[in-house]
């Protein structure tokens, strides 16, 4: 909690689908109790006073981060004052990461929930000497600590860099995320929703996933838009009632697409098995050790969304890996 006044303010972007303009809006952030309060800059009167919304927390707000208000995506453009420029970036180390993908998992677990770091990006490479499959994470970690300090502290590799833009530097440099993945019949996608990442739940997510014997072949943090998220979701329109909110939730904040493979057959069915039933109240009944039992929270907001016919794992690794 911050000093009595003490407030950071950003300008986010809003673009309106229907008639195809950008909305620039201020957000002030009031870190003395947690509130939001919002300006429309273009047609000059407030957006939303001044309000407690636990949908959006400081750690969120950062240049490039999209946030979900009153169900429409903000993208955070720039900051709107100095004040909040040197509040952000002031005493703040950055750099990249380096991991084993089979350890990504608790390397998020250790960054993200003990050291509070903030994880801005990942991206999967085949390492030039061994060609093993390697994660690079963008870090960056604010306060006292520096990400030197953080990564000793858990026997992690870390290269610091003015920006944090290592991991993607790194992945040009040699085979790329995409390069990576296989996007064949014998893995399936995971994706591990908004409410998950935004929760710090991915590193306990893709940890499950390995612990119950499955490979992680790649992984990409991305943003979707909403004609990306309706598209790959069309297949539930007219079948399920969430249909919509479940393209709101896609849209919600960055995700991660996980293409995963099996040393058995039919990943796919296996991998369905772990995940649960999609209501995590009936997973929690049924299916207790499952994915959606343990990190879910409703029909909608239930962790994790995984391939569901063996014939569509291809497509849906394709759609995410290959073509956005």
């Amino acid at each position: 909690m911050g000093a009595v006044g003490e407030r950071l303010a950003f300008l986010t972007e809003w673009l309106d689908p229907h008639a195809s303009l950008v909305f620039t809006y201020q957000l002030v952030y009031h870190l003395v109790d947690d509130t939001i309060e919002m300006y429309d800059l273009r047609n000059r009167r407030p957006f939303l006073k001044r309000m407690p919304y636990p949908a959006v927390s400081a750690d969120m707000l950062y240049l490039g981060a999209n946030v979900t208000i009153h169900g429409r995506l903000h993208k955070v453009a720039s900051y709107a004052d100095e004040y909040t420029k040197s509040k952000v970036e002031g005493g703040q180390t950055a750099g990249t990461v380096l991991v084993p993908l089979t350890e990504l998992g608790s390397t998020l677990d250790a960054l993200q929930v003990r050291a509070g770091a903030l994880v801005r990006d990942i991206a999967c490479f085949a390492d030039a000497g061994t060609g093993a499959a390697t994660a690079a994470l963008s870090v960056s970690v604010r306060g006292n600590a520096t990400l030197a300090d953080v990564c000793a502290e858990n026997k992690l590799v870390a290269r610091e860099d003015a920006t944090g833009a290592g991991a993607k530097a790194l992945a040009s440099n040699a085979l790329t995320t995409k390069a990576l993945a296989s996007c064949d019949n014998t893995t399936a996608l995971c994706i591990i929703k908004p409410h998950a990442v935004l929760a710090k739940l991915t590193g306990s997510i893709l940890q499950a996933i390995v612990d119950a014997g499955f490979d992680l072949k790649a992984v990409r943090m991305l943003t979707l838009d909403r004609a990306n998220a309706s598209e790959f979701l069309e297949v539930y329109k007219g079948v399920v009632p969430e249909y919509a909110a479940m393209v709101d939730e896609l849209v919600a904040g960055p995700l991660y697409a996980v293409e995963v493979g099996s040393a058995g057959p039919q990943v796919v069915e296996s991998l369905r098995m772990l995940a649960g039933p999609p209501d995590p109240e009936v997973g929690r009944l049924l299916r207790p050790n499952s994915l959606r039992a343990r990190f879910g929270l409703d029909k909608v907001r239930n962790a994790v969304h995984t391939t569901d016919l063996e014939e569509d794992g291809e497509l849906e690794t394709r759609y995410f890996f290959q073509i956005l």
